[in-house]
């Protein structure tokens, strides 16, 4: 009898070195499967931001003084993202297709599985093995977001590209290596992928503040020799990319015809600073908020509304009520595992419960089974988090980074709109790794200090043991 049960290590070697888990084809496989079932089950038309913008880009014109027209003089940072689903667009009439949202919502899932790519190219770099498994939560976390196409999502694939190009970029300047045609090319890219990231998020930039941060305190401390003139060769085109691409940008603005844009309604940084202060909405999005500040038709009578309105709640709240409620709202940016699913007003315009049935009793409203979705999403949320907590056992350049930029956007959410995880969505790349490296690392430190104590432990460790001592020689080295 006792032949018939395999040891625990024999069981996991097993498993580890199965043709399933050595194949990523078959990871590719599954995921793709599953966000086609997704997309052709689930996806149907959206509202709020989403509903908008694809509604003008599908407009023939867009009239002055109409509600599009002030919604982009609104809202002028999603211009990018109408021209761009306007361009979609008349690919999609061009080609004979006949459904659009569809086209969106494939399009959009390419930029999620662009941005897995990076992601796992990053985490193989880091750690030195093939980590595309590790991915899985987060393909489960993040597939059902491939029907609403917007800048949440879209943004992905250059939060991790800023990523895998600030690392090769930082290892050229450690190597020494003299001026070549490869960090030049590296150095515009970065330049042209944070400009599409900016472009999408604003917010994005937190990444590269932080990156500045980190390379500035190393080089105050002298902890890494860097070249220097690879640095500055890099800062350069950095800056020449990015202010080109701007610049060409904003002329493009002027000169196109098809939506004319009020510079003096767009709604300034101090409208979010107080809308984050709606003690009401936890400093989430509201309407009352938004018509306090729309109504005022310049600039100037707006930020002195706004600042007048953020005195007056700064005196209510008081200090201690004010840092109260800054520990409610931190909850609620990032509390939620599903990351704000359904949580927007008209998040499915059409909320038709009895086609695809099954499926959509996962993901609509009143779903049979949307509590399921629910319950795993916030067990892997919770994972997730605790892993970017053990990051701390990380402490090379790169991850002080990605540390850095996770708290920097939890100080941006605080203080301006936030209240909702959805927010989260455009830094998944940096949380997740984070996470991945942080589990990883806290599996070495419970086997070199031996916490770990059985019979399948020398298979999933033993070479990870061998390594140890290299790695933080490296860790060293890279400050």
């Amino acid at each position: 009898m006792a032949q018939q049960y395999l040891p625990v290590e024999q069981l996991i070697n097993q498993v580890l070195h199965s043709k399933i888990f050595r194949s990523n084809w078959i990871l590719i496989a599954l995921t793709v499967f599953y966000q086609i079932s997704l997309i052709y089950t689930i996806g149907s038309e959206t509202g709020f931001d989403t509903g908008i913008v694809k509604w003008a880009a599908q407009s023939a014109s867009i009239p002055d003084e109409s509600y599009l027209q002030i919604y982009f003089s609104h809202n002028p940072n999603n211009l990018g993202l109408l021209f761009f689903e306007r361009m979609v667009y008349h690919a999609t009439k061009f080609f004979g297709l006949t459904n659009y949202t569809i086209v969106l919502d494939v399009i959009n899932m390419i930029f999620v599985d662009i941005a897995l790519i990076l992601i796992g190219i990053i985490l193989q770099k880091q750690l030195q093995r093939a980590m595309y498994w590790s991915l899985l939560p987060l393909i489960l976390l993040i597939s059902p977001w491939i029907v609403i196409a917007y800048t949440d999502t879209l943004v992905l694939p250059f939060i991790a590209g800023i990523i895998l190009l600030g690392t090769n970029l930082f290892k050229l300047w450690q190597s020494g290596t003299k001026l070549n045609f490869n960090l030049a090319e590296q150095a515009c890219l970065l330049g042209l992928v944070t400009w599409i990231a900016y472009r999408l998020k604003p917010s994005a930039l937190i990444i590269v503040i932080a990156f500045l941060v980190e390379l500035g305190l190393i080089l105050l401390a002298k902890q890494v020799k860097l070249n220097q003139k690879n640095m500055v060769l890099t800062v350069v085109l950095f800056t020449v990319v990015f202010g080109g691409c701007q610049l060409v940008s904003q002329s493009a603005v002027k000169q196109q015809s098809f939506i004319s844009i009020n510079p003096e309604l767009q709604e300034l940084p101090s409208h979010y600073i107080m809308m984050g202060m709606n003690k009401g909405t936890t400093g989430s999005y509201s309407q009352a908020d938004f018509l306090y500040s729309t109504k005022y038709t310049t600039k100037a009578s707006q930020q002195k509304a706004n600042l007048k309105r953020i005195r007056q709640r700064l005196d209510k709240f008081g200090v201690l009520g004010y840092l109260k409620f800054l520990v409610i709202k931190n909850y609620a940016n990032t509390s939620d595992g599903t990351l704000g699913w359904l949580k927007e007003e008209n998040f499915f315009s059409k909320n038709n419960l009895k086609k695809h049935a099954f499926m959509r009793s996962f993901f609509y409203n009143f779903g049979s089974r949307l509590s399921i979705h629910r319950a795993i999403d916030q067990v892997l949320w919770i994972l997730i988090l605790l892993g970017v907590m053990l990051s701390f056992l990380e402490r090379t350049f790169l991850f002080r980074v990605l540390r850095m930029t996770f708290f920097g956007l939890l100080i941006f959410l605080l203080f301006f709109e936030g209240g909702r995880s959805r927010y989260m969505i455009q830094f998944l790349p940096v949380i997740y790794i984070l996470a991945v490296v942080g589990w990883w690392r806290a599996g070495q430190f419970l086997y070199t200090n031996q916490f770990i104590q059985f019979s399948g432990s020398k298979t999933l460790w033993q070479r990870i043991n061998k390594k140890v001592k290299l790695e933080k020689k490296e860790a060293d080295n890279q400050g």
